[in-house]
Order: C-alpha cells, then structure tokens, then sequence
C-alpha cells in the first residue's frame, strides 16, 4: 500500500486523519485515577485507509509509564477516519496523535 508523509500543510490535503465517532475513548488507569496521574502522550504512526493506526510509536511521554501504556494499547484498536488527498482516502504516516489525560474533580454532594 501506499503511504504519504503526513505534513499538516500538504497541498490538496481535504482532510486529516481523525479518530472517528464510533471509537470510544482511552480508559483511564484506576491506578493512574488514584495517583492523579496527568499528562500528555504523543504518539507518532501511519493511518491507514481503512482507517487503522499501524506502526505506532510514542513520540512524546506523559511522564507516566501507565498512561503512555494505555494510550498504546488503545490506539490498537482505534478506528480514523483517513487522511483525503483531493478527496480521495490517503494513507499517511508520520502523523502525530496528543492524547492529553486529566483527572477530573470529583463533584461534593
């Protein structure tokens, strides 16, 4: 198959990749929810036209080793929707993903 390199300024570039509707968030680690873990990880991979992030690598820690894990293992089974070149689905790789994880405050009764 062929791939691109993802550049966000790419002449006839109609579309980046982005993850769709249907693909639930990462879940929160409950160890990472109970240290108050937060952070932001990047990851870098190639999407495919099919919609599938293959070769995923992280870019950029979170600083949590839970976190980063989570957000790897999530994106195995995410679901984009492709890159468009003129319209036209585009597999693309060098694209980068910021999953940014924070815990939110729990609400008093």
């Amino acid at each position: 198959a062929f791939f691109g390199q993802w550049k966000p300024e790419m002449p006839g570039l109609t579309r980046r990749p982005r993850v769709d509707a249907s693909t639930a968030l990462p879940v929160y680690p409950e160890d990472a929810v109970r240290n108050e873990e937060t952070g932001v990880t990047t990851l870098e991979s190639c999407v495919t036209v099919e919609g599938r992030m293959v070769d995923v690598k992280l870019a950029r820690s979170s600083g949590s080793v839970t976190l980063d894990s989570a957000t790897l293992a999530w994106a195995q089974t995410a679901r984009f929707a492709p890159a468009e070149f003129n319209g036209e689905p585009m597999a693309v790789c060098g694209y980068r993903l910021d999953y940014e994880w924070r815990v939110q405050e729990r609400q008093s009764r």
